[in-house]
């Protein structure tokens, strides 16, 4: 007889003295557990008490604070544990869809994922097909992420009355949110007419807005401000009078029982707590109609409950109409009357006890059942076939940098670059846009000045004087001045830039020989301008007095040892485009790409998404190395629209080598990007992105870099900001290779300091950027 001895298989997680805090929240207070194998094990409680936390600390999303967490046989503090073992851990964090990628599809958002836990091809569309199958999103492959609720068929007419709570149920993709995104105007029907206080639905129509408040699925909170400062500002934004906003907000507070919460930012808030101050938001303007899409998804029964008994405490005692969706039947049957959805068509309307005795069924769940079973014509269910690829074989991934999880994310970002347009017009536009400004905008010529004479001499000698001037291409001559108010109250309007006075005798002195002299009235309002002017006049003046001195019968006649003439080599004519222009291409490659690069990163910090680095075999090098590929390439395409619009547009030559300047704009795009995704590891908005890449870029590079003043001329630290700064460097080179007519045998020595520059950039963002969540 064969004895048979039972191994007992350890726990798949322990958890010894486990807490963690938020601030001075305490979110678990010293827990020790330990979660059996081969077990569908469950944590039940109320929101805000560390269920969330507990399963982030066993999962490795979140740094564990203080205890012990023992997953699959190892420490969650070893980064080496985490990496071997995320492959054996799946992940769904709270909230609708905060993993996914709403511009990406149903198949791309799982694709991505498959390619970063390292399928190939074949296994990775043998599996997707399975799990769309299985899952029932087969028919929604194609379709983006962030449109799954609805956007279906048709919606016969439904007529609730005033202080009903009107109820929509459905499944997944039945129309419901759909349906309520058309009655608020945000969506418009394709067919048909949606009516709204016996008016048709006009998206346009603000008195009807007023009367209409809407709670959507996702949470139109604004997590800068605290709960008060939130019910505050829609106050505001409804036009409630100034004097009864404090009172309003303050019975807000107290009816959602909010009290103990009103100073605090509604992303640090439990679930539950955020739906009450969501429906605060959508009441505090008292509107006699409500729309809910879904507001209880993921609230925990005690939360349900108590949100249910504001909304029957509005609709009995406010008079307030209420449509909302769900998919619990036991909210459902709370509700006045309701209609029962799918695909898109109403398939019964009633209270729910008449659509209960309809198809004279137990409960309301077997008849909701029964109606979606004729309305699928009773047809018999397909058998999944059973999968045919083969189970994961549980071996940790290969460390190391894997080109495929780098190139995921780089596919990845691409696809939603190109189907965000506000970024992607950025990214395009924003430098040509820019150029186009700046390049005109920008400029040091002191060209077509207005001025006037007051002519007190009226001789043959002062008419060639102010013809002299006015042949110029500086000066455009104005209608002679007459007094001195007048000139004065022309210059004062900005009619004329120079006021010229020829005294009294003027042609006499001329004609003498002795010293003639004028008098010149410059607007000082641009000091720098005023000294140009200044200039000009007294040359003009000056050359103008040897001209006419040199056709005296008797000129005077000075030599010299020396006759100094000044040149300038590399742009004869002074002009501000040829200086002006090559330097604008280095500001604008850093400010744009940097820009896009950081705002690639936290805006995956503000939606969410960030967690797919903490779970997945992702590393911190491939995450940032992948997101930073697209912006590359589109760093470069923004440089050879730059250079075309120099040469064709503003006309200015490009001399040098043409090779040399790509190479070096290719580093210095790099140095760019990678600036962007450093300054991202400390931001967590976009707004904050936007800003501190434009100061940290901007200044040193208009201030520091050689754009107007040269580096060398700096002193103390802003001497030493130019010298280390890439700007400095490919600025010299892009003014060499425009201006100079240098090649890379000239400009060898300024490339150094850019490939130095990508590795301490691109090792510090590395190095900052978490890789779990603080």
């Amino acid at each position: 007889m064969t004895s048979l001895t039972l191994v007992p298989v350890p726990p798949v997680a322990q958890l010894e003295g486990v807490s963690q805090h938020y601030g001075k929240t305490v979110a678990l207070n010293n827990i020790t557990l330990d979660i059996p194998a081969r077990s569908m094990v469950g944590l039940i409680g109320p929101d805000g008490v560390g269920k969330s936390s507990l399963l982030s600390l066993i999962s490795g999303a979140r740094v564990i604070e203080q205890g012990n967490v023992i997953v699959l046989g190892g420490d969650m503090r070893d980064a080496k544990h985490r990496r071997d073992v995320c492959p054996r851990i799946a992940w769904m964090p709270q909230g609708l869809g905060k993993n996914l990628y709403h511009t990406l599809s149903v198949y791309e958002n799982v694709d991505f994922f498959a390619r970063l836990f390292g399928h190939d091809k074949a296994e990775r569309e043998a599996r997707i097909t399975e799990l769309l199958n299985s899952t029932g999103l087969a028919p929604f492959r194609d379709r983006p992420a962030g449109k799954l609720s609805g956007g279906m068929n048709v919606l016969p007419g439904s007529c609730p009355v005033r202080g009903e709570i009107f109820g929509f149920l459905g499944s997944n993709g039945c129309g419901k949110s759909t349906t309520m995104k058309m009655l608020t105007g945000l969506l418009p029907a394709s067919e048909g007419q949606a009516w709204l206080f016996g008016q048709p639905v006009d998206p346009n129509d603000i008195d009807t807005r007023r009367r209409v408040g809407y709670m959507s699925q996702a949470f139109s909170l604004y997590n800068e401000l605290t709960v008060r400062q939130n019910l505050e500002l829609h106050a505001r934004l409804f036009h409630i009078p100034p004097a009864e906003i404090p009172a309003r907000v303050a019975q807000m507070i107290e009816r959602f029982m909010l009290t103990e919460v009103e100073d605090t930012l509604p992303a640090s808030l439990p679930l539950g707590i955020r739906q009450r101050l969501s429906l605060a938001v959508a009441v505090i303007h008292r509107p006699e109609m409500l729309i809910l899409d879904e507001p209880t998804s993921g609230v925990d029964p005690v939360a349900r409950d108590m949100f249910w008994q504001l909304m029957v405490d509005l609709s009995r005692q406010d008079k307030v109409t209420i449509f909302i969706s769900t998919h619990f039947m036991n909210e459902a049957e709370r509700c006045d009357r309701m209609s029962l959805m799918h695909a898109g068509k109403v398939l019964a309307s009633g209270t729910p006890q008449e659509l209960v005795q309809q198809r004279g069924a137990a409960n309301l769940e077997a008849a909701f059942i029964s109606w979606l079973q004729e309305a699928a014509g009773a047809a018999p269910e397909t058998p999944i076939p059973p999968s045919q690829t083969p189970a994961a074989s549980g071996k940790p991934s290969r460390q190391g940098l894997s080109f495929r999880r780098l190139f995921s994310y780089s596919r990845r970002e691409a696809l939603e670059l190109r189907r965000d347009p506000v970024r992607s017009t950025l990214a395009l536009l924003g430098t040509v846009i820019l150029m186009l400004i700046m390049g005109y905008g920008i400029s040091m010529d002191v060209e077509n000045l207005r001025f006037a004479v007051l002519d007190r001499d009226q001789t043959v000698s002062s008419q060639a004087w102010s013809l002299n001037l006015a042949g110029s291409r500086y000066f455009i001559e104005q209608p002679p001045l007459a007094s001195y108010d007048e000139l004065d109250r022309r210059m004062r309007s900005g009619e004329l830039a120079v006021a010229i006075e020829i005294p009294p005798n003027f042609g006499r002195d001329i004609a003498r020989g002795t010293p003639a002299q004028i008098g010149v009235w410059v607007d000082g309002a641009m000091p720098s301008r005023a000294e140009t002017v200044k200039g000009y006049v007294q040359a003009m003046h000056q050359s103008w007095l040897q001209e006419a001195a040199s056709r005296q019968p008797n000129p005077v006649k000075q030599t010299g040892l020396l006759n100094i003439e000044t040149r300038y080599r590399y742009n004869p004519d002074v002009k501000s485009l040829p200086a002006i222009v090559p330097a604008v291409i280095p500001l604008l490659l850093m400010m744009i790409p940097s820009m896009l690069s950081a705002l690639s990163v936290v805006r995956e910090k503000e939606l969410g998404s960030m967690i797919n680095l903490y779970v997945t075999p992702t590393t911190r090098s491939e995450f940032l190395l992948g997101k930073q590929l697209p912006y590359i390439a589109l760093g470069m395409l923004n440089f050879l629209l730059l250079c075309a619009l120099s040469v064709f547009v503003f006309g200015v030559p490009l001399k040098g080598s043409f090779l040399t300047l790509t190479l070096a704009a290719l580093l210095y795009v790099i140095i760019a990007t990678g600036l962007g995704l450093l300054i991202s590891t400390f931001m967590k908005s976009q707004i904050a992105a936007i800003f501190g890449t434009s100061i940290i870029t901007l200044i040193p590079a208009t201030q520091f870099s050689g754009m107007i003043d040269p580096v060398a001329s700096l002193e103390g630290p802003g001497r030493w900001i130019g010298e280390i700064y890439p700007t400095s460097h490919f600025l010299t080179i892009a003014r060499g290779t425009f201006s100079k007519a240098l090649d890379l045998s000239d400009l060898w020595p300024l490339f150094m300091p850019l490939l130095i520059a990508v590795p301490v950039v691109m090792g510090l963002s590395i190095l900052l950027l978490k890789k779990q969540e603080g």
